[in-house]
């Protein structure tokens, strides 16, 4: 492999294989295409998928924040796999230019811990298997008589539809 081959990056695109060059986007292209994806992520699908009625204002809003720090765990994921050379400089200047990481409240710190969490999760299994992030979510969104199994499962394919949409439109 020459070194021309060696900077081109493979990556999965709708079921077909593409290749993408690292050197072809800079931090601000990056950067500014998933502010874009994440802002107009709401995640009422996803909550309405897990039986969460909006009259419960409280839990829903409980559950978006774990999968707005979750969403932003996947994408610091689709740039490793996409961007391996650049992944954690891409990764540590949106947390520094983020608002969603930076808030001068506590909500910035709890954000940060919560992104940490779930790449800890991730970090044994990668974008293989998501069973691990959906056990604590789980965790999080189950009640008194939830079946856990059927919650996993679902929770891990509403996972693997996150990380999907974010890998696709990652660059």
């Amino acid at each position: 492999m020459n070194s021309t081959e060696e900077n081109i990056r493979q990556r999965v695109d709708g079921g077909e294989t593409s290749y993408v060059s690292a050197a072809e986007y800079s931090l601000e292209d990056v950067l500014g295409q998933f502010l874009a994806l994440y802002s107009g992520m709401d995640f009422n699908g996803e909550l309405d998928e897990l039986g969460l009625k909006r009259f419960n204002s409280t839990r829903r809003r409980r559950i978006q924040r774990e999968f707005q720090g979750l969403s932003i765990a996947l994408w610091h994921l689709a740039l490793c796999k996409s961007f391996p050379d650049n992944a954690d400089l891409f990764f540590q200047e949106f947390k520094k230019k983020s608002p969603v990481t930076n808030s001068s409240d506590s909500s910035g710190e709890e954000m940060r811990l919560r992104i940490d969490v779930y790449i800890e999760l991730m970090q044994e299994k990668k974008d293989t298997d998501f069973l691990p992030v959906a056990g604590y979510l789980a965790d999080i969104v189950a009640r008194d008589n939830t079946d856990m199994p059927s919650l996993r499962l679902k929770l891990s394919l509403i996972i693997r539809s996150l990380y999907t949409r974010i890998f696709t439109k990652l660059v």
